[in-house]
């Protein structure tokens, strides 16, 4: 049987009855869970183990898999909620997977971990009267407190996309309101449309352009597209949940993606409506692109990933990591699964070359070629009986702090 950490992860005899994932909790159980769901799906909570197993029908993709185990996970933890046996949230479910599906060969299973890391700038300016005279800074600018402003640092400060949306939605309309109120009928009610009084705001406020703020599907964009996007088919969605109606839930995957997306527009929209109205810009900075990319060449030139059942500790990798266990797994640049700031290497080979070890513990990315670049340690061994094929995923992904937050773990 798999194993992670001793525990079962499935079982040969009816992995190709399965597919599923294992996530990280947001602390260990004191007692067990199990939760059967529709369809043979099962949700099962270990005491003392950090960690959920999620089995869900079969699926011949990845992607299917990991999206399926997913909403079993959530699914059997609000029905652990419910009933008393405890509350619990998955903290890095994007960043941090054990999934498995039917490969054309049987099972395949595979590791991700997401390592990131920040770039922030900073530039000091003096400056010199004519007589060479090292002229004092001038007093930094006092700002109004606005109401906005809290909205805003809620968003910034939550692990949850949903919520930052909402948050990031009314910083908005709180915004949008002091620039041109709602209009009220004779009897002191709204007497207009949230999309006439939106709009109107919008165009009061003359930004020259809605082309950053809109889906990139929509040529030469205007306040009624903004609305649409953020209001029609993302806040209404969000803000409500009558079945009937498009309605998006929470850490579902394939609602959060779009969530996402709008998200980036939103925080922009905002921020831009800040530095209009209220004259305060947030301060930014970072790399480029194209910097990201010259920072992370090395990645492309073909870096080798190894996998042992050892623990080296990370600042001895260099020089001991090799007197341990280890296999090679063949790499090769997924560019396929690129985004901004973040670049895949994927690593994957038969189990059956993997025999020599008793599991998997430590994967680590070398590179030019005897420098460890990307490094993950397992909380526990991983073992691989009844994988056809196992593989590994470490993307390495770029933070830029003083951008508005970009990443949620849930």
């Amino acid at each position: 049987m798999a194993t992670f950490c001793g525990q079962t992860v499935f079982a040969p005899s009816h992995a190709n009855l399965t597919s599923g994932g294992v996530f990280r909790l947001s602390r260990a159980p004191d007692s067990p869970v199990m939760e059967h769901l529709p369809g043979g799906a099962a949700m099962s909570l270990v005491p003392g183990f950090p960690y959920v197993i999620a089995t869900a029908p079969a699926t011949t993709s990845q992607v299917d898999a990991l999206s399926g185990a997913i909403r079993v996970a959530q699914q059997g933890l609000d029905l652990a909620s419910i009933q008393g046996l405890g509350d619990f949230w998955l903290p890095d479910v994007q960043d941090w997977h054990i999934t498995w599906w039917q490969g054309p060969a049987g099972v395949s299973m595979r590791f991700t971990e997401v390592s990131s890391f920040g770039i922030t700038m900073k530039t000091d300016l003096t400056v010199f009267d004519n007589m060479g005279r090292q002229k004092p800074d001038p007093p930094k600018p006092r700002h109004a407190w606005d109401e906005s402003f809290r909205y805003f640092r809620l968003a910034q400060t939550t692990e949850d996309l949903f919520d930052a949306y909402r948050n990031m939605y009314l910083g908005l309309e709180s915004l949008l309101y002091d620039i041109d109120p709602i209009q009220l009928n004779i009897r002191g009610k709204q007497g207009e449309s949230e999309k006439e009084w939106f709009i109107r705001a919008l165009r009061k406020l003359g930004l020259p352009s809605m082309t950053e703020f809109a889906p990139p599907r929509i040529a030469n964009p205007n306040e009624e597209d903004i609305y649409n996007d953020l209001y029609k088919d993302m806040r209404t969605a969000l803000f409500h949940s009558k079945r009937t109606w498009a309605h998006y839930i929470p850490h579902e995957p394939l609602d959060r993606a779009k969530v996402q997306q709008s998200y980036a527009r939103l925080a922009k929209l905002y921020l831009a409506v800040v530095q209009s109205s209220l004259q305060v810009t947030r301060r930014s900075g970072g790399a480029t692109e194209a910097g990201f990319q010259e920072l992370t060449k090395s990645m492309d030139n073909n870096p080798a990933m190894y996998v042992s059942p050892d623990c080296t500790p990370e600042n001895q990798l260099e020089d001991q990591f090799f007197s341990a266990s280890f296999a090679l797994l063949p790499t090769r640049r997924a560019r396929e699964l690129d985004g901004q700031f973040i670049k895949y290497v994927v690593g994957h080979d038969s189990s059956s070359n993997l025999v020599g070890l008793s599991g998997i513990r430590q994967i680590v990315l070398f590179v030019d070629p005897d420098i460890p670049l990307l490094e993950s340690t397992l909380e526990g061994l991983l073992t691989l009986e009844g994988v056809a094929q196992f593989e590994a995923h470490l993307p390495l992904r770029m933070k830029q702090p003083q951008l508005p937050k970009q990443f949620y773990s849930g």
